[in-house]
């Protein structure tokens, strides 16, 4: 007889990362791919891909799955946008992946999932409110008062990263006001973000591809 698990999958704007636990949370299996990020059909193929490995590995299918995404979903359409994964925005995925995975599927904005996850078992835990912050290829996080995770009217709460940097700060160090893939511009994540932060040592003469290169470069002595 199979044993039972659950999987949970974070996609983020680099990869995606397929874990599987049994009931005790014991991880029986973790496996990640690159994210596709301008290809929908693709991130499909990527998901399920991840799930049926898994599947193949453990001798069964889970119980269900939890998969916590990047960016907002509208709920009154259903529709996603997501900033990093520029294939996801317009698109129905919860209803596409269940169409190809036919089994439970809950859903959840990846940061405020992250968030959550800290209140029960992380740094998080045991304290009456606390909010968890992200930088990685976005910036964002989630804010949780007695273990509850607040997402707020419209699943945003907690989105640091889409607020506008202040237009004094920009002058004050030269730079420039950023487009972001949300629609709005000069958002903090296009400034803090590793991409963020190895875009603007492009713009001051640096050539660092990532910001594990940028913060390498800066902290070398000239």
């Amino acid at each position: 007889m199979p044993m039972q698990c659950w999987y949970g999958i974070d996609v983020g704007g680099t990869k995606i990362e397929l874990v599987a636990y049994d009931a005790t949370l014991r991880e029986l299996h973790r496996e990640r791919v690159t994210t596709p990020t301008q290809d929908y059909d693709t991130f499909l193929q990527a998901i399920t891909g991840l799930v049926h490995s898994a599947d193949r590995t453990l001798g069964g299918t889970c119980r269900a799955i939890g998969i916590g995404l990047p960016g907002v979903r509208d709920r009154s359409t259903g529709r996603q946008l997501s900033a990093n994964v520029p294939s996801l925005t317009g698109r129905l995925v919860g209803e596409d992946l269940q169409a190809r995975l036919q089994r439970p599927l809950q859903f959840g904005n990846d940061l405020q999932c992250f968030a959550l996850s800290e209140a029960h078992g992380g740094a998080g835990e045991g304290y009456p409110s606390m909010f968890g912050a992200i930088l990685g290829t976005g910036a964002g996080g989630g804010f949780c008062v007695g273990g509850q995770l607040l997402t707020g009217a419209n699943g945003i709460a907690g989105e640091w990263g889409h607020w506008s940097i202040p237009a004094t700060l920009l002058q004050r160090h030269a730079l420039p006001v950023l487009p972001c893939a949300c629609g709005l511009r000069g958002c903090l994540e296009r400034y803090v973000s590793g991409n963020g932060l190895a875009l603007i040592h492009e713009g001051r003469g640096g050539d660092a591809v990532d910001a594990t290169a940028t913060c390498s470069a800066t902290a070398s002595p000239t």
